[in-house]
């Protein structure tokens, strides 16, 4: 059984579903991100590094929803408006002012970088599994881009070949690789290097 099922299954126990109740107040108000977190703490659904699995719990409580057996609020995890277009770019980059990479923490920060991907990037917003880093590409002129990374997939035949890696050695140092999924640079933004 993998770890959403086996914590589904925990979260199903009618004690669990008392204290998601408890949590929720009965209003379902709470975020959803901030439940899962608080039953990872509560029910100590942490993996091998002592990281919560506060993905894996988010798609049981998906799923507990589906079945009606709790009602969660509704997901609040976009703007529903365009990013606003960066103004007086320049044509090269070692003239943009205050370029910074602002890792997303904010709901807002995070909203901002799902607006980007889902009206922006050709692939979409896609569905992210795992732990996850992002980051607005800003300057003064405004955000310029955005970049996410996650964790590594799990299976690439070249990759295991090329590192020369048997099946116990990828299960040891996989969780040691980070896939870029992401990487926007806005329409608008035309620079070059020198």
């Amino acid at each position: 059984m993998d770890t959403k099922d086996l914590i589904k299954e925990r979260l199903g126990q009618e004690d669990a579903i008392e204290q998601i109740g408890e949590l929720l107040g009965g209003s379902g108000r709470l975020l959803r991100k901030a439940l899962a977190k608080d039953l990872c703490d509560r029910f100590n659904f942490y993996d091998e590094l002592g990281c919560r699995q506060t993905n894996s719990c988010l798609m049981a409580l998906r799923s507990l929803e589906a079945e009606g057996s709790i009602f969660l609020a509704p997901k609040n995890e976009r703007l529903w408006q365009e990013v606003a277009q960066p103004q007086g770019v320049p044509k090269r980059v070692d003239q943009i002012s205050k370029l910074d990479l602002v890792l997303v923490e904010t709901e807002e920060d995070r909203k901002v970088w799902n607006e980007l991907m889902i009206r922006e990037h050709p692939l979409g917003l896609g569905w992210a599994v795992g732990r996850r880093v992002r980051y607005l590409v800003q300057s003064e002129h405004g955000i310029l881009g955005a970049i996410g990374y996650g964790p590594s997939a799990l299976e690439l035949a070249d990759r295991e070949r090329w590192i020369g890696w048997n099946r116990e050695q990828k299960r040891t140092h996989l969780q040691r690789i980070v896939g870029m999924n992401r990487f926007l640079i806005r329409p608008g933004v035309a620079c070059r290097t020198v």
